[in-house]
């Protein structure tokens, strides 16, 4: 079950520190995958496409170990300002990321995941959202040892 927030008050940590976050007017909270889940979305080639996957690790970590057979956008958490801003302005003529389509996050290790999934639906407007408990980690622990962390 989605839970949605309105005007409320949050902690939440990330690989920078601690942040307060006000989640002002009513979202959806994004709904956290494990490792089975993920793999049956990337493991299927038409709900794959149905998907918006986003790598929130930093660009040279994405490269030296991608999801195999898969491609993501690239979002690192550290430039968030930059590319959040491209979201907020875009237009459905020059669209930067498909804010309708359900969206997976990923990382290395779930939280910055769950952070940018909690992030762009509660203060971008993504319609649903996903992060991935345990990250790649989990993910190549127990589906997918070709990905090399």
């Amino acid at each position: 079950m989605r839970c949605e927030v309105e005007n409320q008050l949050s902690v939440e940590s990330s690989s920078f520190g601690w942040h307060v976050l006000w989640y002002q007017g009513r979202r959806n909270k994004p709904l956290i995958l494990d490792a089975q889940q993920m793999a049956a979305v990337l493991q299927n080639v038409d709900l794959k496409k149905q998907f918006n996957i986003i790598d929130v690790r930093e660009a040279d970590a994405s490269k030296n170990a991608p999801l195999p057979d898969c491609s993501s956008i690239n979002l690192p958490l550290s430039q968030c300002n930059d590319w959040a801003k491209k979201i907020a302005e875009q237009t459905p003529e020059e669209p930067f990321v498909n804010t309708e389509k359900p969206t997976l996050c990923i990382c290395e290790e779930g939280k910055n995941s769950a952070a940018v999934a909690s992030f762009l639906a509660l203060e971008l407007g993504f319609t649903q959202t996903f992060s991935v408990e345990g990250g790649l980690k989990q993910y190549a622990k127990e589906i997918d040892p070709r990905i090399l962390l």
